[in-house]
């Protein structure tokens, strides 16, 4: 109803006190000078409880809440994959070490489709303690992040006595994929 908080507090003000114009009453130049102070301080508290959170802070924020978590920002890596990390990392936390922990992680780099397949499961019982995880874009996309990002993320909340495999995708019409897959064993970190 009221822009300014001058106008409110004028508002407030008993009929015989409004009989002057605006520009000749002093009630109205006093609240005029006390409304715009209190603007200006509300304006900054909004401000600053944008700031208090991960979803609304600014940038430059980010890597305050960062480093209380302990997170680093990776080359490269946009403001919004690292606000999502920065904002999932608790609960990445507190399903380490399960397959949900293992996704929830992949996802977080900015992967859409995400699969955790056991090695017994896909035919092979002698390869108990590894896994592969299948991740992949859609249509033409460029991944988010490159490999050595991923592995370094899901190494640290996948069980320590698990072998991790990936393989990189794309996802084509439906359910086709086209892609590699690779052992961490290979894996080479080129860069």
């Amino acid at each position: 109803m009221f822009e300014k908080f001058r106008d409110y507090l004028y508002y407030l003000l008993p009929s015989p006190f409004k009989r002057l114009k605006k520009t000749k009453n002093q009630w109205y130049i006093f609240f005029k000078v006390i409304g715009d102070e209190y603007d200006k301080v509300q304006a900054e508290l909004e401000h600053a409880l944008d700031q208090t959170s991960v979803v609304t802070c600014n940038a430059d924020m980010l890597q305050y809440y960062a480093q209380d978590r302990g997170i680093y920002r990776y080359p490269e890596e946009d403001d919004e994959a690292f606000r999502s990390r920065i904002a999932l990392q608790d609960e990445v936390e507190a399903l380490g070490g399960t397959k949900a922990g293992i996704i929830l992680a992949a996802k977080t780099l900015g992967y859409e489709d995400v699969e955790h397949l056991w090695y017994p499961d896909l035919g092979y019982p002698d390869k108990w303690s590894q896994f592969l995880l299948r991740v992949g874009v859609r249509n033409e996309s460029e991944h988010p992040v490159n490999i050595g990002v991923l592995v370094k993320e899901v190494r640290k909340v996948k069980d320590s006595t698990s072998l991790d495999n990936y393989a990189l995708c794309n996802a084509l019409e439906g359910k086709v994929y086209i892609g590699a897959a690779m052992s961490v064993k290979n894996y080479i970190e080129i860069g």
